[in-house]
């Protein structure tokens, strides 16, 4: 069994929609680990239908499709396969599904009772339909993306399974056999390296001419720094996540709903920011690569954010929709405009009992004697300003 669309086969794609920067349809059949997993997003404005033609090494006899359907938080929920036949395309199967994504089956050699070893359990199954002889000899697929709600249209992922057809002389099938066979190693094994060579590779290509040695794709679009968390937005830009919650914040200030910096468009549901993953491996990789050189000891770096459900809490309660003239809705945090009555705080003594023997400070400032901070440490929070605090930040206060 060989997979056509393996990079060693020379496939070809050509899509008939602009995508967003990065994620272009020749992700789906490039050799670069790190550019596959982008996967194709078709740029916003965009809305099915959107082509995909394929073009294989040689005529294939199509046992199975596997296609995954999601890209982040995007998916598409409709897709169509059609084939060749003569001078035209053919439709030979169409999937509606929810799931993230979907599997077509050679109508002739499998059943629900009789699926193919190691496929993904989430998808959906579904079987091609028996138009002449289109799917036992084809060279030219289309993956049509016929429906995507109120996503952006995208693909993940896409393997055509199945042998060299009938047709094809013997020459021809010993040529992709062998082709197939000598790159058909465990991926597992490679994947670190080929992430660590790219990276490598990326970093002498775009650091020569830089001062700081840092990659210009490394860096914020806005600031021109390092990124931590690097966050694509709609526009195709890509900005560190603080950055972000910099401009968001800037935007509340003025009533402005969130939206793109370089654009103007405000985010919705299906445009909006979204973690560039790949971008962040290679940021990683470079800094680990790095991390004995100097000039990078002071460089942001971060393996995600943690926010304690209690300030969550704490937040919403000073949260405001506002409805604007336009019948827009804001949201506003009112939360450093309220005014909180604190119990008033003696200095040099606890502020539940007033003992002064043995005493602690709270990062919030707020003084406790070892027997109330026995009592509160049950929930880890101050019983004057409710924040919470770690034993660790607790110190002792000397008189």
């Amino acid at each position: 069994m060989i997979n056509f669309l393996h990079p060693i086969l020379n496939p070809k794609v050509i899509c008939d929609k602009s995508a967003l920067g990065g994620y272009e349809a020749k992700n789906l059949i490039s050799k670069s680990y790190i550019e596959k997993a982008n996967g194709f997003l078709a740029y916003t404005t965009f809305k099915p239908p959107i082509d995909l033609d394929f073009e294989l090494i040689c005529p294939v006899d199509i046992h199975y499709i596997i296609i995954k359907s999601t890209v982040g938080n995007h998916r598409s929920t409709g897709l169509e396969i059609l084939a060749k036949c003569s001078e035209s395309f053919v439709s030979i199967g169409k999937s509606f599904h929810d799931e993230d994504g979907v599997v077509f089956l050679s109508n002739g050699r499998y059943t629900k009772d009789k699926l193919p070893p190691s496929l993904p359990q989430n998808y959906h199954i579904c079987f091609l339909r028996r138009v002449g002889n289109v799917s036992h000899n084809t060279k030219n697929i289309k993956i049509r993306i016929i429906r995507s709600g109120k996503f952006v249209p995208c693909l993940g992922s896409i393997e055509v399974w199945g042998q060299v057809a009938r047709s094809c002389a013997e020459v021809t099938k010993n040529t992709v056999e062998t082709l197939y066979n000598r790159h058909n190693t465990d991926s597992s094994s490679l994947l670190l390296p080929l992430i660590e060579n790219e990276a490598n590779e990326k970093c002498k290509d775009t650091a020569s001419g830089n001062h700081d040695g840092i990659p210009e794709d490394f860096k914020d679009n806005l600031t021109y720094e390092l990124m931590s968390v690097p966050m694509t937005l709609p526009s195709g830009k890509t900005i560190d996540q603080s950055t972000l919650d910099k401009h968001i914040s800037s935007e509340k200030q003025f009533g402005r709903k969130p939206g793109d910096p370089f654009t103007g468009l405000k985010f919705t549901a299906t445009s909006k920011p979204i973690l560039n993953v790949a971008l962040k491996c290679r940021i990683d990789m470079f800094l680990l690569k790095n991390s004995s050189v100097p000039e990078y000891f002071n460089k942001p770096r971060t393996v995600g954010r943690k926010q304690s459900a209690s300030s969550d809490n704490c937040c919403d309660n000073y949260v405001k929709k506002i409805k604007l003239d336009d019948g827009d809705e804001i949201t506003i945090d009112t939360f450093k405009l309220k005014l909180k009555q604190f119990k008033e705080v003696k200095t040099k003594c606890c502020v539940e009992c007033e003992s002064s023997e043995v005493l602690f400070v709270l990062p919030c400032k707020h003084i406790y004697c070892r027997k109330c901070l026995n009592g509160i440490c049950v929930y880890l929070k101050c019983k004057c300003c409710s924040k919470s605090f770690s034993r660790s930040n607790v110190e002792r206060l000397h008189l």
